[in-house]
């Protein structure tokens, strides 16, 4: 095992079997560049985990202490990153499940799936998208769906609990 810093978009190597964004993907400037990246490192069967926060794609979604918080850390931090780095993206903290898909199914890696969840987080796995790959029909599989056809992510709940109404 080796650990190197670099840039998303410029980190060297090829035939990986796996790469991960640890909650850091939503403060990229160039996060379609780093996906893009990310899929020519990886071998043929190779996988992308993507660790973020846990965002719905609606802003009724994210009406929660948890989703409050994470729009200010967004407006406070994520965003400004990404915008003042090169593209300048800015999907910030509440990219949400379908945004995120997007990005990822952008530059071929068109087996995005939901693999599990927290509280606070949500983690996606990508993969290549080979000759042979057609939806497997599972409610969570976005495997050649276009965004508006995704279903769509439960809200984010409290530690597995009913969110409830929305606080006033």
């Amino acid at each position: 095992v080796r650990f190197e810093t670099a840039s998303a978009t410029e980190f060297g190597g090829s035939g990986y079997d796996l790469i991960c964004y640890m909650d850091c993907f939503h403060d990229l400037g160039d996060p379609l560049g780093a996906a893009r990246h990310t899929r020519a490192a990886l071998n043929e069967d190779g996988c992308l985990l993507l660790v973020e926060p846990f965002a719905g794609d609606r802003v009724e979604d994210n009406i929660s202490p948890v989703g409050r918080m994470f729009y200010a850390a967004s407006t406070a931090l994520c965003v400004p990153n990404s915008l003042s780095q090169d593209v300048g993206l800015g999907l910030g903290a509440q990219a949400g499940e379908a945004r995120l898909a997007e990005v990822l199914t952008e530059p071929g890696s068109a087996r995005v799936r939901r693999a599990t969840e927290t509280p606070l987080n949500l983690v996606i796995e990508a993969r290549p998208c080979s000759r042979n790959t057609t939806p497997n029909g599972d409610d969570n599989d976005y495997d050649n769906a276009k965004p508006d056809q995704r279903p769509r992510p439960p809200p984010p709940t409290r530690h597995g609990r009913d969110p409830g109404p929305p606080p006033r």
